[in-house]
């Protein structure tokens, strides 16, 4: 991967992509560290706690009903959301963050010489987590391009499914995983969704070199990122 520049990143957040009325998202990973110095200790020294941190994120206030970014926020201050961030351009393999979390502020502005903007921040649930994009935002049915990820790996996958419309049916996402392109068994299934939804899918355990997505029952528009600890 190389450097990025910011205009090609986008946002997501329950189901909604927000990005068109986005001009600054700034994900932030933290720790908790306690302080453990003693006396006669030549140093500090810490012992960590929980995963923590926080997402700031910036724009341009639109009153557009149901989906404008107004909507979409002030209908879950306080409320868990599932939020997806990437940098782009959005491909496969694309480096982002996603996660679970609240949002804890939401602030409009309306300057006498500008535009009116916004601001808020998102308090996770879990931590931040960092991720790749297996799917970019598309319509599909049936199966994602399968991606390699080099190595079978011990802990887990955390993957994030933004499903920003359903186009047929009752779709529901399987994620498999196997040894080789080709040979594939079930990880784990995102629940079937009538309508825009978000999810966090957990699996424990080892997962298998290779991943791949597959639309069920039906058909979406849909947005796949996975974490891979």
């Amino acid at each position: 991967m190389a450097k990025r520049h910011g205009r090609d990143s986008v946002v997501y957040l329950d189901g909604f992509e927000v990005s068109g009325d986005s001009n600054s998202v700034e994900p932030q990973i933290e720790v908790d560290a306690a302080d453990v110095l003693c006396f006669g200790d030549a140093s500090h020294s810490f012992v960590l706690g929980a995963d923590g941190g926080r997402i700031a994120h910036a724009g341009f206030y639109n009153d557009l009903a149901t989906t404008g970014i107004h909507a979409v926020l002030s209908a879950r201050k306080g409320s868990a959301v599932v939020y997806g961030v990437a940098f782009g351009p959005e491909v496969q393999g694309a480096y982002g963050f996603a996660g679970t979390a609240r949002l804890a502020t939401y602030q409009v502005g309306a300057p006498v010489g500008g535009a009116v903007a916004l601001a808020n921040q998102l308090t996770p649930m879990g931590g931040v987590d960092p991720v790749v994009v297996h799917q970019p935002k598309a319509n599909l049915t049936g199966t994602t391009t399968p991606q390699d990820h080099g190595a079978a790996s011990s802990g887990g996958l955390r993957a994030y499914l933004q499903t920003l419309s359903v186009l047929g049916g009752t779709p529901q996402v399987v994620v498999y995983h196997g040894t080789a392109n080709g040979s594939w068994t079930a990880l784990g299934s995102f629940t079937a969704q009538a309508a825009r939804a978000a999810e966090l899918l957990v699996a424990a355990g080892n997962v298998n070199r290779w991943l791949m997505g597959s639309v069920q029952n039906g058909s979406a528009n849909v947005w796949l990122a996975y974490r891979r600890p």
